[in-house]
């Protein structure tokens, strides 16, 4: 026999049930409804700073019995990463727990600010949050053995443009804007640091040389 025939003679408080929405153990909302109703537009969850949130996963198109339902605090992932292990990717930011990290890499012929024309990898690197926008997220770049730096060039709707980038530790870091970044890296060898340093320093050394030069002369001179 179904819920319908034996309620038929029932009293009436015995065929209403309720949904109690809490978070945090404070009520947020309730719903009360007949045997068989449909809830069509669950409560705002209070926001908790660090974390997504949602409610249980039931059928709210099939409402049978009462129950209390408690939110669900998730914290959000701080970072995701792609390519390897060690990754050769990694976006740090604010992204919920079922948030993905896709990348890919191919070559492209590509021009840069100043009209040279490079041929280099390029990597598509997206973001992907169910549970809220994308905005930014920082990238970290795996530079390759014996890499000291490198230049980032990240495509935009204007072409290739530079883009600020720092060394931390074997990375290369820099900024992000949206959900998605196609970008390239011009990596630079030590050898090539090691010599602009060598050739800086030659031309300092040289600069208090003549310094010291005309000095002298000047002294010889009174």
């Amino acid at each position: 026999m179904d819920f319908e025939s034996l309620s038929q003679n029932a009293p009436y408080a015995f065929t209403r049930f309720r949904l109690v929405f809490t978070a945090d153990g404070q009520v947020v909302d309730t719903f009360d409804f007949s045997y068989g109703d449909t809830l069509t537009q669950l409560p705002d969850i209070p926001e908790k700073e660090g974390c997504s949130a949602s409610w249980p996963d039931l059928d709210y198109s099939h409402l049978t019995f009462s129950r209390t339902l408690e939110a669900e605090y998730t914290a959000y992932s701080s970072a995701l990463t792609a390519l390897g292990d060690p990754p050769q990717i990694v976006v740090e930011g604010t992204f919920s727990s079922d948030s993905t990290l896709s990348a890919s890499s191919g070559e492209e012929t590509w021009t840069d600010a100043h009209g040279a024309s490079h041929t280099s990898t390029a990597y598509t690197v997206t973001v992907t949050d169910p549970a809220q926008p994308v905005t930014a997220f920082q990238v970290q770049y795996k530079l390759s053995g014996g890499a000291a730096g490198g230049t980032v060039w990240v495509k935009t709707s204007q072409g290739w443009e530079q883009r600020d980038a720092e060394v931390d530790g074997t990375y290369l870091v820099f900024q992000a804007e949206g959900d998605s970044v196609v970008f390239t890296v011009q990596e630079a060898s030590g050898s090539s640091i090691v010599l602009i340093l060598v050739v800086s320093g030659c031309v300092i050394a040289a600069g208090i040389f003549l310094v010291l030069w005309r000095k002298k002369r000047n002294q010889s001179a009174g």
